[in-house]
């Protein structure tokens, strides 16, 4: 077992768009803003406490193609960031809701 725990990246803000589509709910919702959610992973499905949220504006023509590469970048991102965060005992742990 990981000594800190498990992690996942989500590509929503939590807890906004929970479960395994939540960018293309994003721009069929036709929301201004999206963003990564660095939770702990639990039992049930994207409810861990959240450590880092970052959030990103949707362009009005952005497809999901060109928002999923930026956010899987900005997730790749956020990860390192959260971890240093928990190193370093500052995760903020808040409910993902």
């Amino acid at each position: 077992m990981p000594s800190r725990g498990t992690f996942n990246v989500h590509a929503s803000l939590l807890p906004a768009l929970r479960g395994a589509a939540p960018i293309q709910a994003a721009i069929r919702q036709g929301l201004g803003e999206t963003g990564i959610s660095v939770m702990r992973v639990v039992p049930a499905l994207d409810a861990g406490p959240v450590i880092l949220r970052i959030a990103t504006p949707i362009a009005p023509e952005e497809t999901y193609g060109e928002l999923a590469l930026r956010l899987s970048e900005l997730g790749a991102q956020a990860l390192i960031e959260a971890l240093v965060l928990v190193e370093i005992g500052k995760g903020t742990r808040e409910p993902a809701g």
